[in-house]
């Protein structure tokens, strides 16, 4: 009985460890991905965050997938950071709209 008693604890104890592990996993690998989103962010004067690199959003014109997976994936820890810490939300979507700028080959009449 004592012996079934000390396998049960090593087992508990070897699951909480992991449980532990890949939950500092979770939040330590979203703290890295907040982090830098929140300084493009800020470099950009844009009020959300993008889980990718803005360069990334730019050129694709729009979310990317890797974004809307990450954003999927990160979600919970997100709405908990966002509304209980006072953190920024991630962007769930953007439109780009017309570009101020003359498209080359334009001829613009007054």
């Amino acid at each position: 009985m004592a012996a079934s008693s000390r396998t049960w604890r090593r087992r508990c104890y070897w699951t909480a460890a992991v449980v532990g592990l890949l939950v500092g996993l979770y939040v330590g690998s979203y703290a890295v991905l907040y982090r830098r989103g929140a300084a493009e962010a800020d470099a950009h004067g844009y009020r959300y965050f993008f889980y990718v690199p803005f360069t990334d959003i730019v050129s694709s014109r729009g979310t990317t997938r890797q974004h809307r997976v990450l954003l999927w994936l990160y979600d919970p820890v997100n709405d908990l950071h966002h509304h209980w810490f006072g953190g920024r939300d991630a962007c769930r979507s953007i439109t780009f709209g017309p570009s101020p700028e003359r498209p080359d080959g334009c001829v613009c009449r007054a």
